[in-house]
């Protein structure tokens, strides 16, 4: 598997492929190769039994791309004669060389789209460069959609009639699953440094435009001043790493208003945290202010554990998760009073919150629980496979 970034680094594309092939373990050999925005990050290692190589990549530096180059190369010679499949996870510049070298060495190619207007066909031929990028995403020999806003999007391509899978994003609803001990509940806002008798309101995610974790910041300082108060605003992901989707503008703007409150602890940060389901199970609340999204990660995992959630429509992804009203909650994309409104809504009536959170609960141990839907990959690998290497 060839993702952008891979456990103990946080991304919720490297947390996706790790969690897949951990329910995927007794059926295949993996190998994962990863890029890196830590210098010092061990080239090769295990990650729990998976067999990790991580090429440290600098997208600004024309040197950190060439050698970057050359320690894919050496990477994927090791290993090709033991793969069969290379899953691409997403689709970037990076992968061209992959393709190249899946192409020579007759491997089969199965490209997961990930988010609409970044990779999926139509948006990768608007990008610059745009026919070039086409031409190697469309070398694979199966894509796999996980949301139907993906779908429409490679439906409406040059690619329509490709081999297409559509396999959602699964939950390991073993790990992520709702705390209905208060006791406990209390217990981990104490060991996450957090508030005990208020209503704690989470964000999971980049810290980036795409991403809007500002407009969350915004909305909730437009709140009744009473009911804001009474409140805790959690954001959980990396502000200070090399990413190219952080925005250091943004994290500085938010931490400048965030410090100007009476309460410096209303507003707390989390950089980094590996166990994140227990951000999730001390939260009440949950909120993707998302621009654009593929299936979010974030939003499938505080569903499973039962949180109220809110988050920006999103045509053929977000309304695919949530039916408005009644396992959650959709607003307007980018529009900061309706996000306001809905979150005073749900602190306003706790009975409510409560309903919809069981819900959604129910929804994703229905249909996105990874124990149902890992089963869907093996059936895309055997059918890419040769006759005689199937599983």
């Amino acid at each position: 598997m060839v993702t952008g970034a891979f456990f103990p680094e946080v991304s919720g594309g490297g947390l996706q492929c790790k969690t897949l092939i951990e329910a995927l373990r007794e059926n295949i050999r993996p190998y994962v190769i990863t890029t890196s925005a830590i210098r010092k990050s061990l080239r090769r290692g295990r990650i729990d039994g998976i067999e990790v190589f991580r090429i440290y990549l600098d997208p600004r530096s024309f040197i950190s791309k060439f050698r970057a180059f050359f320690n894919l190369l050496l990477d994927f010679l090791k290993i090709q004669s033991r793969i069969d499949i290379i899953q691409l996870n997403g689709f970037t510049q990076k992968n061209i060389p992959i393709i190249l070298l899946a192409k020579l060495f007759r491997k089969r190619i199965l490209q997961k789209l990930t988010s609409v207007g970044c990779d999926d066909p139509l948006a990768i031929s608007m990008q610059r460069w745009g026919k070039i990028k086409l031409f190697f995403f469309s070398r694979a020999d199966g894509f796999v959609s996980v949301s139907p806003g993906l779908t429409d999007r490679f439906l409406g391509s040059c690619l329509r009639h490709k081999r297409l899978y559509f396999i959602p994003n699964g939950v390991n609803t073993r790990r992520f699953y709702p705390l209905n001990d208060n006791a406990r509940k209390i217990e981990l806002r104490k060991e996450l440094g957090l508030k005990s008798d208020t209503k704690l309101i989470l964000f999971v995610g980049f810290f980036s435009y795409d991403k809007a974790p500002d407009l969350l910041l915004n909305s909730w300082l437009d709140m009744d001043p009473e009911i804001r108060e009474k409140t805790q605003l959690l954001f959980v992901g990396a502000t200070s790493t090399g990413y190219y989707e952080i925005s250091e503008n943004l994290v500085k703007g938010m931490k400048f208003r965030s410090s100007g409150l009476e309460n410096k602890e209303s507003v707390k940060f989390i950089e980094k945290i590996l166990d994140i389901e227990k951000c999730y199970q001390a939260a009440d609340i949950f909120v993707l202010p998302s621009r654009r999204e593929g299936l979010p990660n974030a939003l499938l995992e505080a569903m499973s554990c039962g949180l109220a959630c809110i988050a920006a429509y999103l045509k053929g992804v977000t309304d695919y998760l949530i039916n408005d009203g009644e396992n959650g909650l959709l607003f307007e994309s980018g529009n900061a009073k309706a996000l306001t409104d809905k979150l005073t809504r749900l602190l306003k009536q706790d009975a409510y919150c409560r309903q919809i959170g069981i819900r959604a609960s129910a929804e994703i141990s229905d249909k996105f629980s990874l124990e149902k839907l890992s089963r869907r990959y093996l059936d895309a690998y055997e059918e890419l496979l040769p006759v005689k290497k199937r599983l």
